[in-house]
């Protein structure tokens, strides 16, 4: 039931940009200027019972919409997981100092947020109802980001793991640390700033690694997929690529040794 209805909803969304295209035909000149937004406020309702997609206006209560921030108690750890497609950012404490984790969004997500174990995640059903509006202009169809989106900011000194899973963006401010991983899966960015003697990255999917911001010594880097990485390595550098991924070496390492399987490219760009 579920495929099918996942079908339906490919087709309908082919068919209602396709409906879009014949209306901006139409429209002329005045979309071309003003453009066209499908509110952010509608909804996709499915009726699993006939198979039926519904789209329209939704309807929010004033809580719903409401901006909260909370704060959760966090002993902090060596590793640290976000299961969220949201904004996370990581900032390294001092030495023995204490951890804490900041959310910040819509109440109706922040309430659902919760740690465990060094994992960030959502209580319930794990499904994120965030929002994005649908715009048509000049420029074409653009999906644009709703006020849906959490923020959460993370302290804590003494994290040297750090996975990404599914669509969210994490920052890495101030770290100081002789060793890095980091692992994304799925189309999720990674960005850090700072130093560390090792780092380890793996990529999987379509996500992206800014690390030229980051003092690196030694670097492996494993892409599988179509994703991306950008890494300053001053030490020994190795780099796996499979399928049509690039990563970007920003600085010259002290020796290279790269494996690339498929279209992918490892680009020297010091």
């Amino acid at each position: 039931m579920i495929r099918n209805l996942t079908i339906v909803a490919v087709a309908s969304f082919v068919l209602c940009v396709g409906c879009f295209a014949g209306a901006f035909a139409l429209g002329g000149r005045d979309l071309i200027e003003h453009g066209w937004t499908i509110p952010s406020d509608w909804n996709v309702e499915v009726n699993d019972d006939n198979d039926t997609i519904h789209v329209g206006p939704g309807h929010q209560t004033a809580e719903e919409r409401e901006t909260t921030t909370r704060q959760i108690a966090w002993k902090g750890g060596d590793s640290l997981q976000v299961d969220v497609p949201a904004e996370v950012i990581f900032t390294q404490a001092a030495p023995g100092a204490g951890a804490g984790v900041k959310i910040t969004g819509p109440k109706r997500l922040v309430d659902r947020v919760m740690i465990e174990d060094g994992r960030i995640s959502l209580k319930g059903d794990g499904d994120y109802d965030g929002t994005n509006s649908l715009k048509i202009n000049g420029h074409g169809v653009q999906v644009l980001g709703g006020e849906d989106r959490l923020s959460i900011e993370v302290t804590a000194p003494a994290v040297r793991s750090f996975t990404l899973n599914g669509s969210g963006d994490l920052y890495l401010k101030a770290y100081d640390q002789p060793d890095l991983r980091l692992e994304i899966n799925g189309s999720g960015a990674i960005d850090a700033q700072g130093k560390a003697g090792k780092v380890d990255l793996q990529v999987s999917g379509s996500g992206e690694a800014d690390l030229r911001s980051l003092d690196t010594g030694d670097a492996q880097v494993v892409v599988s997929g179509s994703g991306e990485a950008h890494v300053a390595p001053h030490g020994a550098a190795e780099v796996e690529l499979a399928g049509s991924g690039d990563v970007y070496l920003t600085s010259k390492p002290t020796v290279l040794t790269s494996n690339v399987a498929g279209s992918g490219e490892v680009h020297q760009d010091w």
